[in-house]
């Protein structure tokens, strides 16, 4: 009996609140627990019917930003402490990672944003590029002491970058002539270079060229990203006028046994029977632009008659009879017209 009087005596407690006149008030009181999802524990409080209460003091969790209090486990709805409380209540922390900034000095390289990363994240680092130099790696230093290959992020951080500047070869070829081999030269990048003057007995030289730029020598070299061979060209020195009939071949020899044998069989039978000088030439390449600075070099020899074996010249015909009127030019088997197959003459 004594015990079943003291259950109902804590019922009356917590429901019933006695006033000093000796009146009573009824009142219901509502759990509120807070799920700290991983943080510090918070007390569970135990709040009057249509009243509010104080946010709690925050939680804490390593490496994490307390951001509120949620009424939803998904987080998606903040909790409002001025809102009354009518029924029990669980609170739900929401953190953010720490993150940490990642910065970099590239130098004149590519340009790279700063990357925001969470806090104890690894990162893999990019690789910039920057013309005329090789990247040597990423440092925490300026004065590039330590390598960083692998960014863990623990604290904002800027890194920079070391580049080397890139050595490029530079090869004078002067095989084609018999001529004792040219060593290599050895260039930075953007560094320029005054080519010599190569020499080769009974000929003038032309001057150094690219292989695909037969018609503009190079004087000065500026290095660039890549290595590099220039070819030597020479001419046949001669007494001008004393070739006054040239053949140019299309880039094969006179005794191929096709147009260029035909070709310059005739020439010499023509000139040999009437006592005119004739030489012939061999293009460096089968190009139109080979062509041209070839018939350029002929005309230069005294050529005053050219003789242009097949339709590969009808290109450079039609370019050079307009260059050179008062050189004849006889093109045979084909018919001169422009490079885009538009006008024919």
């Amino acid at each position: 009996m004594k015990k079943f009087f003291t259950l109902i005596f804590m019922v009356v407690a917590t429901t019933l609140l006695v006033g000093c006149n000796g009146s009573k008030e009824e009142y219901t009181e509502y759990d509120v627990t807070f799920n700290s999802n991983g943080g510090t524990v918070i007390e569970a409080l135990l709040i009057r019917e249509e009243t509010t209460f104080e946010e709690p003091t925050a939680p804490e969790k390593a490496d994490f930003t307390f951001e509120g209090w949620y009424s939803d486990s998904s987080l998606n709805t903040e909790y409002n402490f001025d809102t009354l409380v009518t029924e029990t209540t669980e609170l739900y922390a929401k953190w953010l990672p720490l993150t940490t900034t990642l910065s970099y000095e590239t130098d004149g390289g590519t340009e790279l944003e700063d990357v925001v990363i969470d806090y104890g994240d690894t990162y893999s680092l990019p690789i910039p590029e920057k013309e005329g130099f090789t990247f040597l790696g990423w440092y925490l230093e300026s004065s590039f002491d330590t390598v960083v290959t692998t960014y863990v992020s623990n604290e904002d951080t800027n890194l920079y970058a070391e580049w080397e500047i890139k050595i490029i070869t530079l090869s004078l070829d002067v095989e084609a002539y018999g001529l004792e081999t040219i060593d290599d030269i050895l260039l930075e990048y953007g560094e320029e270079f005054t080519l010599p003057v190569s020499e080769k007995e009974g000929f003038v030289f032309d001057g150094w060229f690219k292989v695909n730029t037969l018609s503009n020598p190079v004087e000065v070299f500026t290095a660039g990203d890549e290595d590099v061979t220039l070819y030597a060209r020479f001419t046949e020195e001669v007494i001008l006028d004393l070739f006054r009939i040239a053949l140019i071949t299309d880039a094969g020899p006179v005794d191929d046994g096709l147009y260029n044998q035909d070709a310059w069989e005739g020439v010499v039978e023509f000139a040999e029977e009437n006592n005119i000088s004739h030489k012939y030439y061999e293009p460096l390449e089968r190009t139109d632009e080979s062509f041209l600075y070839t018939i350029e070099i002929a005309i230069a020899n005294g050529a005053e008659i050219i003789v242009l074996p097949g339709f590969l010249f009808e290109t450079s015909a039609f370019i050079a009879q307009d260059e050179y009127p008062d050189i004849y030019f006889i093109l045979i088997d084909g018919e001169p017209h422009n490079p885009n197959w538009t006008e024919w003459r």
